[in-house]
């Protein structure tokens, strides 16, 4: 029988002083068999997960109508579930699966939307305030006054996941090394790696401003020499150029999809350079100007200021670095993308019932969907040779905090993008409420708009890591579903069917191919 063995696609373009580039994967440079071996490419998937923290928006304009998720499913005695295919629509020049999810129209192509999930009806169903880790499972404090221990987040839950990884990269990469925590993200892990007994922290953030984006750019390609007036500023692309020049044109095996590709991968490294040259550097460059912080980035930020073009930087980064095999696991957290010059937390989540403050959330996350969301699906679907793109390798997550509610998330709205390497179906509207049984809004009069009691966020999050390939017994998986806590989850006993809120160990419906 043949011996199988994984060929690394990290191959790479050498330069002057020993400087060397990654490069994307070409499979035609890879003899087909040799010595009686076969090659094969290791299964690697990528996450990048997106929680911004725009406010709770109104059903009719966070989710399509019920009628896109049109299928009904029997899902336990005297509750059904619903999905349906996702589809837009046209008017003009732009595409709206809903009014928040909108974008031109040759931007939200078919091609894409088949690439996307919209889920609605996972519930953390207990009062989670300003919270801002509920995103990926940590929750900071419990109803009556309880406090339950931390946990590590999801995505340092796939870092610490040899099964994720695979053994040879688990044992390769350094822990802290295995994701990128951008902006206040809340990712939480061991403090010391060896250790899962150790105590529970906060990850530090791997770049929270304009500033240091010099630094992230130098932890993701750690390679690159850093720029300053003092040192050989001679673009990357210019340290490889007669390397790249000479594998493009000699090697007869290279492919015309693979010479296509270098240069798309070598043209797209050129454009991230020339985009970070035209913002401030650290150090004496712009020692002279004035150092923008968070709160003027959340004040200022408009489609034609630094907010918009980090976000796209942020996924410039977040691309080149799963492309090139720098990065598998990406969290980070989006402000506001609007031009909003007061509080937002205070002028808008908390007063999200306004017309106003309703008309600015829904701005904001149709800007997140086009600018940021549907830019970097794009920046993903680049065919890895063998005829699946990385989105389709890939799991990206976005999340927005609450449901129709402020503080607390009923129904949070997820929507996500890509297969997990054809582990998840796609092209769907997924509704988990059980829309037999409204209830009232939990404390809420009769008056207040009706709930649908749906499944646990916590379950859905077990669902993730399952598709991503961490196995249960890594981890504890009831702990992103903190139902074993000594305390009432509000009505929620009484509002839902026996059955709805057990096994959140157990996949969720509808998702797994």
């Amino acid at each position: 029988m043949p011996k199988t063995i994984l060929c690394d696609r990290r191959l790479v373009l050498r330069g002057t002083g020993g400087f060397a580039l990654a490069l994307p994967f070409c499979a035609s440079l890879i003899p087909q068999k040799a010595y009686g071996l076969e090659y094969r490419l290791p299964r690697r998937l990528r996450f990048a997960g997106l929680a911004q923290h725009s406010g709770s928006l109104n059903r009719s304009r966070m989710f399509p109508a019920d009628a896109m998720a049109d299928k009904s499913h029997a899902f336990l005695p005297g509750m059904n579930i619903h999905d349906g295919p996702l589809s837009v629509v046209r008017n003009g020049s732009n595409a709206a699966i809903c009014p928040a999810l909108s974008a031109p129209a040759n931007r939200l192509t078919d091609r894409l939307l088949a690439k996307m999930n919209v889920i609605s009806g996972l519930d953390v169903p207990f009062f989670l305030g300003d919270s801002k880790s509920h995103h990926w499972g940590v929750y900071s404090y419990l109803p009556n006054g309880v406090t339950p221990p931390l946990v590590p987040s999801i995505d340092q839950t796939m870092a610490y996941s040899s099964s994720f990884w695979g053994v040879s990269d688990w044992r390769r990469i350094p822990v802290a090394h295995r994701a990128l925590v951008l902006n206040d993200a809340q990712s939480f892990a061991f403090s010391d790696p060896a250790d899962r007994k150790s105590k529970v922290v906060q990850v530090n953030r791997d770049g929270a401003t304009v500033q240091t984006f010099g630094g992230l750019y130098q932890k993701v390609f750690k390679n690159r020499a850093p720029v300053s007036p003092d040192r050989d500023q001679r673009r990357v692309v210019d340290r490889v150029l007669e390397h790249w020049k000479s594998v493009r044109t000699s090697n007869r095996r290279m492919s015309t999809s693979d010479r296509q590709r270098l240069d798309v991968h070598m043209q797209r490294l050129a454009d991230l350079e020339r985009a970070l040259d035209q913002l401030p550097l650290p150090g004496a460059a712009c020692s002279d100007r004035q150092q923008p912080s968070r709160d003027i980035k959340v004040s200022t930020g408009n489609l034609d200021g630094i907010e918009v073009t980090q976000e796209k930087l942020f996924n410039e980064l977040t691309a080149m670095a799963m492309l090139c095999d720098s990065a598998r696991i990406v969290v980070r957290a989006v402000p506001p993308l609007l031009d909003y010059r007061a509080s937002w937390d205070q002028d808008v989540i908390d007063a999200y019932a306004s017309p106003n403050a309703q008309d600015l959330i829904a701005k904001s996350v149709q800007q997140m969907f086009e600018h940021v969301f549907l830019d970097l699906m794009e920046k993903l679907d680049i065919d890895e040779g063998d005829g699946v793109t990385t989105l389709d390798r890939s799991l990206l997550h976005w999340t927005e905090p609450f449901g129709e509610r402020t503080h607390e998330a009923l129904s949070m709205p997820v929507v996500t993008a890509g297969g997990a390497g054809g582990a998840m179906r796609t092209g769907r509207y997924i509704d988990y409420r059980n829309r037999e049984r409204p209830q009232p809004f939990f404390g809420a009069s009769t008056s207040n708009p009706d709930w649908y009691p749906g499944l646990p966020y916590g379950r859905w999050l077990n669902t993730v890591l399952n598709r991503m390939g961490v196995l249960q017994t890594e981890y504890a998986p009831q702990q992103y579903n903190p139902n074993v806590a000594p305390t009432r989850w509000f009505d929620y006993p009484a509002t839902t069917v026996p059955g709805q809120m057990d096994r959140t160990d157990v996949l969720m419906p509808l998702v797994a191919t």
